[in-house]
């Protein structure tokens, strides 16, 4: 008789211990969290470019600027900062979750030129950008986390972390020129 692998242990020889549920669950909203903030910083930059002709020169950004952000890489520097990071990006985003879910349900209805009249408001754009980039923060903490658990190369690892943070600071940085661009009517 062969020993059953463990997806298949759970029912008889296994039992589920709030650690893994827990653990399994935060990798899951934490891979939902990077796919809802590519999401959202694609419809942003789809709002903007319904009013504009062009984003080409807001959007632009320097390779030297995100290599230069990509610093202390080890939890050992900074695992302290990373946790509190983590935990005030967490609680940020409870009440601008609320609010931008909110917002997203009363705007499903409405066309582009309505959305764009909405992010042209103070609040609705000052509380958007601070979404985003909690958000954002939050994504490259918990993916850095995943990345350290899983990639064991110093070379890939340092790699997968300029990849996560290059593509946050350009989600973000598209994002907030976007609601900028739609805020100053320009």
């Amino acid at each position: 008789m062969e020993r059953p692998l463990s997806p298949f242990m759970f029912p008889a020889w296994y039992r589920f211990q709030i650690t893994s549920v827990l653990s399994i669950l935060h990798r899951l909203t934490g891979i939902a969290l990077v796919v809802g903030s590519i999401l959202l910083a694609w419809w942003l930059v789809e709002v903007v470019m319904a009013n504009t002709r062009s984003l080409s020169n807001a959007t632009a950004l320097r390779d030297e600027n995100v290599l230069r952000r990509v610093r202390h890489l080890g939890s050992a520097r900074d695992g302290l900062a990373e946790w509190r990071v983590q935990r005030r990006t967490a609680l940020a985003l409870i009440p601008l979750g609320l609010y931008f879910v909110a917002s997203m349900l009363r705007l499903a209805t409405s066309d582009q030129l309505t959305a764009a009249a909405w992010l042209a408001s103070p609040v609705p754009a000052l509380l958007t950008i601070l979404f985003v980039l909690a958000l954002l923060a939050h994504a490259v903490v918990g993916m850095r986390s995943v990345l350290v658990d899983y990639v064991h190369r110093r070379a890939s690892l340092v790699a997968a972390e300029l990849l996560v943070r290059g593509a946050a600071v350009v989600l973000g940085g598209a994002s907030v020129l976007a609601v900028l661009k739609l805020f100053l009517g320009r």
